[in-house]
């Protein structure tokens, strides 16, 4: 009887074992998932606003290079705009992957403040061909600078 008890009892003890020991493993690992996980989307957020950055540096860069075309041609006599200008083409290409990126912002990010300082960036730099004067036109784009310094540097602090 005795021999009966202790093997029922060295059963059990495997057995609770056995179950306890995956039930370990399986929160652990469902753990390391959900790290993975994390690790990835902020990965991928970070990569998302450092594209929309670099996009939004190119799209200002873009928008400076035609507003002095436009200005150069019109001291000359010659009335062009910012459509026509010699470099309107690589405005617009730098515009549209600006606006491609910042939807991949707008997809990765849930902080409004993000997304909102993005679609604001993009405004202002649409917004440099209005300048009228250089000195206006020097203030808006540091002004740009500024914000998109200050967005990232808010994303980086939200990523942390």
């Amino acid at each position: 009887m005795t021999e009966l008890v202790l093997a029922i009892v060295g059963v059990t003890g495997t057995l609770t074992a056995g179950i306890l020991g995956s039930l370990l493993h399986r929160q652990t690992q469902e753990r390391v998932e959900r790290l993975q996980h994390h690790r990835r989307r902020t990965d991928q957020k970070a990569a998302a606003l450092a594209q929309f950055a670099q996009g939004i540096i190119e799209y200002r860069r873009s928008q400076l290079v035609v507003w002095y075309q436009v200005v150069d041609e019109s001291n000359k006599g010659n009335v062009i705009n910012a459509d026509t200008a010699p470099s309107s083409v690589e405005m617009r290409r730098a515009r549209s992957e600006s606006w491609a990126s910042y939807y991949s912002v707008r997809l990765l990010w849930g902080e409004h403040e993000i997304i909102s300082s993005a679609a604001a960036l993009l405004n202002k730099c649409s917004g440099l061909q209005r300048a009228t004067h250089e000195e206006q036109l020097g203030t808006e784009s540091d002004v740009i600078i500024g914000d998109l310094n200050a967005m990232t540097d808010r994303g980086r602090q939200l990523l942390a």
